[in-house]
Parts: C-alpha cells; sequence; structure tokens
C-alpha cells in the first residue's frame, strides 16, 4: 500500500505545534504502515525516545479490563455501584451554587462505563484534597475513589452524559470484583498476555529517561513550549487512575487495539468475546446525553459507548469508516482507532498537551487518509 499522501500530511504539520509524533496502522494483524515525523533539527536524542503518559487512551484499557468481568458476571452492569464500593449508596446532587440535594436515582455501573454518573473532573474538592494531604501522598486507588464518592453530582446518575472521573472510579470497582490491585489485573488479563512490558502506572527513573518531550500549546502563539513530563491525575504514588493514569509506547498500545481490532492477538490470546466488543462500541446515550456529548467534543457523528467513542452517523463525520468505528484519545493529543469489520488498528502519538488542532483536524485526517488508501 500506499501512503504517501498520510506520509505528506503528518510531514507537514506545523512542527511550532506539533514538534514531534509517530503513527502505527495495522491490518490483520501486519503493521501497514509506521513512521515518525520530527521538526528540523530536532535532537536525535530526544526524538528516539519512545515512551508517552497515555492520559485518556488510559480508559480504553480500563474500560476493556471491566468488560472482562462483566463477562464473567463478577461486574453486573445494572447493579449499583454501592454493591461494590458502598460510600456510594448516598450521593448528591447539587443544588444552585453551594447546596446539594440527596440524589433520586441510584448510580449503576453503566453509568460509570458510559460517562453519566454526574461527577466532574475537579480534584479540588476539599474530600479529595484531605485524603491526599493526610495519606502524605500515598494514598491507594480505593481511599480516593472513596473520597471521589464525597463529590456533588452535576445530574442525577443517567440524566446526562459529562465527561468525568467515572473510569476512576470503573478502576476500583475492577479491583473489589477482582480481588486485585487494579495494575494487577491489568498486567494478568491484558499486558502480560499481549507482551505490553513498557505499559505502567509508575514513573520510574527508567520510565522517566525514555520519556519523550512533553509540551504544552500556549494559546497566545498557538506554538508548543517545552514543560516537564507530568502527568496531573496522578494523585499520589500508590493511585492508579484509571481514567487518564497509564504510560505506554506506540509499539505496547498497538498490541492492544490489534487484539481488539481482530478479535484476538497474532499469538491467538482474546481480551473479549465478540459480543462484548460489540456491546463496547454500542451507543449507550439518549438523545439528550448524545446531544451534550456531540457539542462537547469533536466527535460530530459519534455516540458514546462502553467508554469509548462509536461512529453513527457517516455523512456528519465524512468518513467511509464503517458503522461501530470507535476509540478514544488522550491529553496529550494520541490517538487511537479500532475497526473489527477491517481487523484495522491505528494508533497516533504526540505529546502535546493543549492541543485542540489535534482533535479538530490531524485526527481526523489520519482516519480519512488511511481508508482513502484502503479503498483504492
Amino acid at each position: 500500500m500506499d501512503f504517501s499522501k498520510l506520509t505528506n500530511y503528518l510531514k507537514n504539520l506545523d512542527h511550532n505545534l506539533i514538534p514531534d509524533c509517530e503513527i502505527a496502522v495495522f491490518k490483520d494483524h501486519e503493521c501497514i504502515y509506521k513512521n515518525a515525523f520530527t521538526k528540523p533539527n530536532y535532537d536525535l536524542n530526544e526524538a528516539n525516545k519512545d515512551t508517552y503518559f497515555l492520559f485518556s487512551a488510559t480508559k480504553v484499557i480500563t474500560c476493556t479490563a471491566a468488560l472482562r468481568l462483566v463477562e464473567e458476571g463478577k461486574i453486573l452492569l445494572n447493579e449499583p455501584v454501592s454493591k461494590y464500593l458502598p460510600e456510594f449508596a448516598e450521593l448528591y446532587v447539587r443544588n444552585g451554587d453551594n447546596g446539594k440535594v440527596p440524589a433520586k436515582k441510584t448510580l449503576t455501573v453503566r453509568h460509570l462505563f458510559s460517562m453519566q454518573g454526574g461527577f466532574t473532573y475537579f480534584f479540588g474538592y476539599e474530600s479529595i484534597q484531605k485524603v491526599i494531604r493526610e495519606s502524605n501522598r500515598q494514598a491507594s486507588t480505593r481511599e480516593i475513589v472513596s473520597a471521589i464518592a464525597q463529590m456533588p453530582l452535576e445530574f442525577e446518575p443517567g440524566d446526562n452524559f459529562h465527561y468525568s472521573l467515572c473510569h476512576d472510579i470503573l478502576a476500583a470497582v475492577v479491583e473489589v470484583a477482582s480481588g486485585k490491585k487494579f495494575s494487577e489485573y491489568l498486567n494478568e488479563v491484558i499486558f502480560a498476555p499481549l507482551g505490553m512490558k513498557d505499559t505502567t502506572f509508575v514513573a520510574t527513573d527508567d520510565v522517566l529517561s525514555r520519556m519523550k518531550q512533553q509540551y504544552r500549546v500556549d494559546p497566545a502563539t498557538f506554538t508548543a513550549i517545552p514543560q516537564a513530563a507530568t502527568c496531573v491525575y496522578t494523585l499520589s504514588e500508590n493511585y492508579e487512575s484509571g481514567g487518564a493514569g497509564l504510560i505506554s509506547t506506540l509499539a505496547d498500545y498497538t498490541k492492544f487495539v490489534d487484539a481488539l481490532a481482530c478479535g484476538e492477538s497474532k499469538s491467538g490470546y482474546r481480551i473479549l468475546k465478540p459480543e462484548t466488543v460489540e456491546l463496547m462500541k454500542t451507543n449507550q446515550l439518549n438523545e439528550a446525553a448524545l446531544k451534550t456529548f456531540r457539542s462537547a467534543t469533536h466527535n460530530k457523528g459519534y455516540g458514546y459507548g462502553m467508554g469509548v467513542r462509536t461512529l453513527m452517523d457517516k455523512d456528519i463525520e465524512h468518513t467511509t469508516a464503517p458503522f461501530g468505528e470507535f476509540g478514544w484519545d488522550g491529553a496529550a493529543g494520541s490517538y487511537c482507532l479500532i475497526d473489527t469489520e477491517n481487523h484495522l488498528s491505528i494508533f497516533y502519538a504526540q505529546h502535546v498537551l493543549g492541543c485542540s488542532y489535534a482533535y479538530s483536524n490531524v485526527h481526523k485526517a489520519i482516519r480519512s487518509l488511511v481508508y482513502e488508501e484502503l479503498e483504492k
């Protein structure tokens, strides 16, 4: 296949905005395109580093792991979250600027998957800061998630969509249902079987030595400014954020998305049953929540499934990708696409925070140019 158009597009990105990026495209377990692009005169030592904070690309892994437990009957989608995490039995909904009233509806596990729990991404709430402070930043996943339960909800569970800490809470549900630390369970059912040796929650010295330079977009100049590589979602040394905490590489993450796209890994390991993958990419939002999701993101032709966007309207998106193409992205601009119909997967990685151009333009261009080549 000739991916020259994709090469030219990525090669000619504004390198003042995206100094460094790489991409891999797999079909039927074979890498059909792989490339990396850097700004002119880029430090070769930096260019050869291979590790990124995944940020929200973590969510696809978390939801996959949780769905595995759904398959096994250890997690029930329509059961109250309080069955696994008792502290979520009594929740409150925001009422005015400072008031709150008891929630009338029950928070279910399905609400966590579909971001309909009513939570936010506000870490400054006193209960969260208190447990971080009193533990000297040693609090566990369960301890911090317990503090999240004290946050007032923005709406009744299930009433709408709001991108939030739902998948962090889901990680704690996984710990209870599996009887294992979240990272241990991920290693058991995903990382070790797929050979993902460089995917972790822990930024050790070795990991940091391989970490790609991280940038943040200066909105005044629309250029990427170097900064120390950090993940604000790592709330303590022991907290494993199911929503945004993983560190990985292009090589590792492509093993994961390839296994989902093809139904199993090249070695024959199946993470999820086909019917579970179908559930994962089935829209979970009603019309009101769908409207909110589309207005809040660049996914105008997509719905939201079990932790992933899912293609519903090809005309709005101006794409020839099949219905049900699914995936997600990350705060530093990463992007994954999973297509079970064509056994196709894409993972694109960059390390630029605040780069809205990646979501509105780059990701859509990558999708279009890959499918254009497949159709020749």
